[in-house]
């Protein structure tokens, strides 16, 4: 199977077959948006044992999947995460919508049981740089037509959907709490919990401020990805007992062709694990660039093989199988 043609399963974020029809909102691009809740706030939202964050900042356009997003990095990655989002909701009613801000959690990966991408628990909060207008109760509608059933959580209307990928069900919920936000959950606890918390205004938080991850990211940069590893680790190959307990990577194609990652591990042999891991891929510059922090630096400018987005994935945690 090629490269792009895996990637077009992946980036589709969980896309059905439904014809795709494009909205034009009329509302007024001076109507005031809802409050907007700031990055702070979303990571009060996720469960604290929330394993990997994937942050696109925007403001960028919500655009239809083509075989070319397997060619522009960024492009993937902002699909990547949005996800589910776009596959259920955007590529019908929100084509042209701008994106401010969209964050992704997800813990607890797991391999598919025969092909494809493996589930897992997590959810994509989006958020609109205003109110979706007119769009919002189209969406509203086509959710409502199109789920398996409408359930009622945290005073919050849920849709929920059942596909069926390879050997593996998936079911996607979708709720929209305001009129300029989007959650889209792979797991129906996950999604309780992130909703539960976001009423009653959690006191702690995802990714805690001590992490030592936080230092190496650039929250400037169009994405970047943090990684806190608090169970079973498929990280690019690499064994766990290599002891590698964080990761951080960032990029942003107007500094960097690729960007960099930084993995976080007081084990004695880790830059020489990760040397003979990225060896197997892309070019890539491994060193030691602190106590406790190696830094990698990936050239996929000779990833002949195409192997670097599936070593991305699996350093964000996503375990698929080819």
């Amino acid at each position: 199977m090629q490269t792009a043609i895996i990637l077009a399963f992946i980036l589709t974020g969980l896309t059905n077959d439904a014809k795709q029809i494009q909205v034009t909102d009329k509302t007024s691009s001076q109507e005031s948006a809802a409050p907007a809740p700031s990055f702070e706030d979303i990571l009060t939202w996720l469960p604290p044992n929330t394993e990997s964050l994937l942050v696109a900042n925007g403001p960028f356009e919500c655009h239809r999947v083509d075989t070319k997003e397997s060619q522009d990095l960024l492009r993937m990655l902002r699909r990547m995460c949005a996800g589910p989002v776009l596959g259920e909701v955007q590529d019908k009613k929100l084509t042209g919508q701008k994106i401010s801000l969209a964050v992704h959690g997800g813990r607890r990966f797991r391999a598919p049981k025969q092909l494809g991408l493996g589930p897992y628990e997590g959810c994509s909060v989006v958020v609109f740089e205003r109110d979706i207008g007119k769009g919002h109760e189209l969406v509203a509608r086509s959710l409502q037509s199109e789920s398996k059933q409408v359930i009622r959580m945290q005073q919050q209307q849920v849709y929920c959907f059942e596909k069926q990928y390879e050997k593996d069900t998936w079911n996607i919920y979708v709720v929209q709490p305001a009129k300029n936000l989007l959650i889209c959950a792979t797991d129906k606890g996950y999604l309780a919990e992130v909703l539960r918390r976001r009423e009653k205004k959690a006191s702690d938080r995802a990714f805690p401020v001590a992490l030592p991850q936080w230092k190496c990211v650039n929250r400037k940069a169009p994405f970047w990805a943090l990684r806190e590893f608090n169970g079973p680790r498929a990280i690019a190959g690499v064994p766990a007992e290599s002891e590698l307990p964080g990761m951080v990577y960032c990029f942003d194609p107007a500094n960097e062709k690729i960007g960099k990652f930084h993995y976080f591990s007081n084990s004695p042999n880790a830059a020489d694990v990760l040397s003979a891991s990225w060896s197997r891929g892309a070019k890539a510059t491994v060193k030691q660039k602190e106590a406790g922090v190696i830094e990698v630096i990936v050239d996929a400018t000779e990833d002949k093989n195409g192997n670097f987005p599936f070593a991305l994935m699996l350093s964000f945690g996503f375990i698929f199988c080819v």
